[in-house]
């Protein structure tokens, strides 16, 4: 009797289990997360801030072991002006363009922009939305600069 009792419960609790996972694959999820990282810079937030605003097509080849294995890479980033409101293009080695719109310019010091489009690309991107991103300078003091880079997104898996 023991044995058929513990049998239903062990049905009961996989019912349970199956229920709650098919709910919540259909559920949708708005978790925002943000990643952040950060490097010294052995220049003034000056001459920095000319770098993170746009920069021209990067020649020398990528060392970074992600990149290496065919995750696309930042080449170049264009700029339609550099003032609060402008329109970003940062484009990829494997041709991808983001487009973004400049929401925050605070010379030398704060740039944070939304990301407006980006590419569909069902391998990778159809399981991340790249909300916005943000670069922060801070001076400090002796000749070097702390970049402080910021990425908000959501992840779909």
């Amino acid at each position: 009797m023991f044995k058929k009792s513990n049998q239903k419960l062990n049905i009961s609790i996989v019912s349970l289990l199956l229920g709650i996972f098919i709910v919540d694959s259909l559920s949708d999820h708005h978790h925002e997360n943000m990643v952040s990282d950060e490097i010294l810079i052995h220049a003034s937030p000056a001459q920095v801030w000319q770098l993170v605003v746009a920069f021209d097509p990067i020649s020398q080849k990528e060392s970074y072991w992600l990149f290496n294995i065919g995750m696309p890479s930042p080449m170049v980033t264009t700029v339609s002006e550099h003032k609060l409101g402008a329109n970003r293009k940062c484009i990829f080695s494997n041709g991808y363009i983001f487009d973004e719109k400049i929401v925050k310019f605070d010379v030398n010091e704060n740039l944070v922009f939304d990301i407006i489009d980006q590419p569909k690309d069902p391998e990778i991107m159809g399981h991340i939305d790249i909300k916005r991103g943000q670069f922060m300078l801070k001076d400090s003091g002796n000749g070097t600069t702390t970049l402080i880079g910021n990425s908000w997104y959501n992840l779909h898996v």
